[in-house]
């Protein structure tokens, strides 16, 4: 199982980088369409602010997914919550994040698994 958790943590790394790649391309065409706002619309602007938005929510998600990949792969105790919960949020992504949170999911809710992350199995 500790195989598991490292590849997890070395996926969730990779998956983050893809992540913030894309949502530094969103953000930067989202501030292109911003910087024609004036020339735009009003009702137009609306759909600008939620690409934003949507860039700015996935900046974030990428760089906790990028920390929990680290915490994974070092078996941090703080990492074992917020994988699961990065995992959770992964399942709604169709169809690809679906299976990356199940694989997440199976991996780190086994009870062997929380055993990793105590500070007793980290000194052995």
């Amino acid at each position: 199982m500790k195989t598991h958790v490292m590849v997890l943590g070395v996926l969730r790394i990779l998956v983050a980088f893809v992540a913030l790649l894309f949502g530094l391309m969103m953000m930067s065409i989202s501030r292109a369409i911003a910087a024609n706002i004036f020339r735009i619309h009003a009702p137009e602007s609306l759909s600008d602010g939620l690409f934003a938005l949507v860039a700015s929510c996935l900046l974030v998600f990428s760089c906790l997914g990028f920390f929990a990949g680290i915490g994974l792969l070092a078996f941090r105790r703080w990492a074992w919550p917020l994988g699961i919960a990065m995992s959770v949020f992964d399942l709604l992504w169709v169809p690809v994040g679906t299976i990356f949170g199940m694989y997440g999911l199976c991996v780190l809710l086994p009870k062997f698994t929380r055993r990793l992350f105590t500070p007793s199995a980290q000194a052995t």
